[in-house]
């Protein structure tokens, strides 16, 4: 008989094909259905359902604040981001504290769950170290969101504390998330680094990149391609500044931005202000499958993210290896999660971040290096990154905590 985990996450799809929230915790729910019965307890949303079964997984979404119509903590572009556009959303942290905790301790004795795979240090990992140690298992997922937020907390470094030694098990996307905990609780943690993955077979082909290039009018010349949330951390202004400097010499080169975020506004008008509103197309949030022909259709990826004015980062972006697989070069900066992926010259290059300068430095050289062998070593670099491969390690991990 399967075990039953528990995926315990605040960002999750509110529906089917979901074109807003990112998709990893669900996707590692679906590869983790090869070896455990999964469940999914996340935060409801109005218009989600209260329960049903996405893509094999019965996910659970609790309530959190009445009347439902105003739960506005979860979901949009993070709780971190609600937190500071919506002053209600303070208001309603206590009440999804509560609830969250009510409905774990629920769904755990009534399904009778041997695994509960927490998604974020807080507010998860730190719900569930609120647990008792029996009758299930604790692994903790570390994504960076949570993690800079405990470093923010004037407790921040004793409730790292709690949520460590009360997991079993521990993962982090990335090395970087690694380094910060063990400088946060200052000492080193028993830990598997290892990114949330992509299916890298669904990638490999495109249905038609020649029609979406003709359809944005980009039949001829390079395309540069951005994929994200905008926001502050993800640098696109310094690829704004960076495109300029290219721009300038190679008339034939476009920029196109995919995501939409906080900045967007502020963004486009930069994009008036240097002149190149004939040459960047912001395309809006587009579904998977959109998405994957954007990467087909472009000649260079770049991920320019940062270190933002409140000291928080990228754990490593699945964009990245979205883009690998489907044999592009990326050209990042050297923060967080990326320096463990890309490495300068293989399979794309590195930039300083913030510096704009160095970053078109960067994006030149991946333009008129050798595209054959850049786009080979790229999806060679990303096949252990496959969900499949992935799946298989949290279930060796896992159920060596039953052994």
């Amino acid at each position: 008989m399967k075990k039953k985990l528990l995926l315990f996450a605040s960002t999750f799809p509110r529906w089917e094909n979901d074109k807003e929230i990112p998709r990893f915790v669900l996707e590692l729910g679906v590869e983790l259905r090869r070896y455990f019965e999964v469940y999914a307890l996340v935060p409801h949303t109005p218009g989600a359902a209260k329960s049903e079964n996405l893509e094999g997984i019965q996910v659970i979404r609790f309530p959190y604040f009445f009347p439902e119509s105003k739960q506005s903590l979860a979901y949009g572009t993070g709780m971190m981001a609600s937190l500071k556009s919506n002053p209600w959303a303070f208001f309603q942290v206590p009440f999804f504290l509560f609830c969250q905790w009510m409905a774990l301790r629920r769904v755990v004795r009534e399904h009778q769950i041997d695994i509960v795979n927490s998604h974020w240090m807080i507010p998860q990992g730190f719900i569930a170290s609120l647990l008792p140690r029996l009758p299930c298992k604790q692994v903790l997922t570390i994504h960076a969101a949570g993690l800079f937020a405990l470093r923010r907390l004037p407790l921040g470094k004793h409730m790292a504390e709690r949520i460590v030694q009360r997991s079993d098990l521990i993962y982090s996307v990335s090395s970087y998330n690694r380094h910060m905990l063990e400088r946060l609780v200052h000492h080193k943690i028993d830990c598997q680094v290892l990114p949330m993955g992509i299916d890298t077979y669904y990638y490999e082909n495109s249905s038609d990149p020649v029609t979406l290039r003709n359809k944005l009018n980009l039949s001829g010349g390079k395309v540069i391609l951005y994929v994200g949330k905008l926001n502050e951390k993800k640098g696109v202004i310094y690829l704004l500044k960076a495109f300029h400097s290219i721009a300038k010499n190679q008339s034939d080169c476009h920029l196109v931005i995919v995501g939409t975020g906080l900045l967007e506004s502020a963004l486009k008008r930069e994009t008036k202000r240097l002149g190149l509103e004939a040459r960047v197309t912001f395309a809006g949030q587009q579904g998977k499958e959109a998405v994957k022909n954007y990467f087909h259709m472009t000649d260079l990826v770049v991920v320019p993210s940062i270190i933002d004015s409140t000291g928080e980062t990228e754990g490593l972006p699945v964009v990245l290896l979205e883009a690998l697989a489907c044999g592009k070069p990326v050209v990042a900066t050297r923060v967080a999660g990326a320096t463990d992926v890309i490495f300068d010259g293989h399979n794309g290059f590195l930039a300083k971040p913030e510096d704009g300068k160095n970053l078109a430095e960067k994006m030149k050289q991946a333009l008129n290096a050798d595209a054959a062998t850049l786009s080979q070593n790229a999806r060679d670099s990303v096949q252990p990154y496959d969900w499949e491969t992935i799946g298989k390690d949290y279930r060796d991990h896992i159920l060596g905590l039953f052994e």
